[in-house]
């Protein structure tokens, strides 16, 4: 593919692609983002690990409620969720 004039940046374009001054608001903007989806995600991301020993322990007949009992504690304590009736 060859690349013609009208498909290249001009040279205003390349400069202001290099400033890193250009860059900030772009930056800034995406960290704001970040922080807010951070910030409304809760702590589900940690409880994750808690909640899969929790459903790999309920595997087990008979046994298996008493033994993922703690680990549902964990993943509570760190995320809490409404409790199904």
């Amino acid at each position: 593919m060859t690349v013609t004039m009208d498909m290249a940046p001009g040279k205003a374009e390349v400069d202001r692609m290099r400033d890193p001054k250009a860059r900030r608001p772009v930056m800034a903007r995406t960290a704001v983002v970040l922080a807010a989806l951070f910030i409304l995600s809760g702590c589900g991301l940690f409880a994750a690990p808690c909640r899969v020993a929790s459903a790999g322990l309920k595997i087990v007949p008979l046994v298996g409620q008493v033994a993922a009992a703690p680990t549902d504690g964990c993943a509570n304590v760190i995320d809490p969720t409404p409790t199904r009736s």
